[in-house]
């Protein structure tokens, strides 16, 4: 049987691991030298470093665990704040998952730390209770089915064109064939998230733009020094205190994920443009987000 079949029948077989299509998935996409599909394969093996796909963002309860009551579910002034701090990414490795949900019961529940400025924030709040994402095991196991749906939709789409091979092997008119049609059809699931379609239809992974690192420090202190005048809306001021402490703690991280970096500041210029502030939201503050939102 060729490697495609095989990883067709692989893929339809839940006893079969993840990690270990992935790595028949790595294979193929090697030996056919479908460079954007390998490097996708690659880093769910070894976990993400940047901002996740969608598929990988997974929703819980924010919770404290009270050592009397259990866990105690944060209240928060607004339900927008609510549903931002009940929304993680999910950067662990295939491997790491398939080993957490499978030294769980079901009937057991999952938990998630916070970045270290946010959880900080939210513990001053909490009495100093360490807050942390409360997760059902389904979650983890509907990021593992996706990755199984990615790489089943990706083989079928091969042998759609005509790209089985015999056993290990490639024929030279397969590997040719493949490199004409690596377009966005063999990673549908993709779209949108971490994978992005350019001008020519060809598929890239988005993981080599740069971030103006010290433009996005002056603005964080000078919206930290206006912050001190914000007494008339409490509310918007607790969310941007808990966007700017997003911001710092993946500045100051060893491996920033500029992708959570970019999606913070469109919030806070959202929060701004809402009118939080007429200072806050002067013209020259727009201007340096909205530079570094598109950069």
């Amino acid at each position: 049987m060729s490697l495609v079949l095989e990883l067709q029948k692989e893929a339809l077989d839940q006893k079969i691991s993840v990690s270990h299509l992935l790595r028949k998935a790595l294979v193929v996409a090697r030996k056919l030298k479908l460079s954007e599909f390998q490097e996708w394969v690659e880093i769910e093996l070894n976990g993400y470093t940047v901002d996740v796909p969608e598929y990988r963002k997974i929703e819980g309860a924010c919770m404290v665990k009270n050592p009397y009551h259990g866990y105690i579910p944060i209240q928060f002034p607004n339900e927008k704040m609510a549903n931002r701090y009940s929304r993680r990414g999910v950067t662990s490795t295939i491997a790491e998952l398939e080993a957490l949900i499978g030294n769980r019961k079901s009937t057991e529940i999952l938990t998630m730390r916070y970045h270290t400025e946010i959880e900080r924030h939210l513990a001053s709040q909490c009495h100093g209770l360490i807050p942390q994402l409360v997760v059902g095991k389904d979650k983890i196991s509907g990021i593992l089915d996706s990755v199984r749906n990615i790489v089943l939709n990706w083989s079928l789409k091969l042998e759609e064109d005509g790209i089985v091979g015999e056993g290990m092997f490639f024929s030279d008119k397969e590997k040719q064939t493949a490199s004409q049609i690596t377009n966005v059809n063999y990673i549908g699931q993709m779209v949108g998230s971490q994978l992005q379609q350019g001008t020519s239809n060809a598929v890239s992974y988005n993981a080599d733009i740069k971030m103006d690192f010290e433009a996005i420090k002056v603005l964080i202190e000078q919206l930290k020094e206006q912050l001190s005048t914000m007494s008339h809306v409490p509310e918007q001021k607790a969310e941007l205190q808990a966007e700017i402490a997003t911001i710092e703690s993946q500045i100051n991280s060893p491996k920033p994920k500029e992708g959570i970096i970019r999606e913070t500041l469109q919030s806070i210029r959202r929060i701004l443009e809402g009118g939080a502030g007429n200072l806050l939201s002067s013209q020259s503050v727009m201007d340096a987000l909205g530079r570094l939102i598109s950069n």
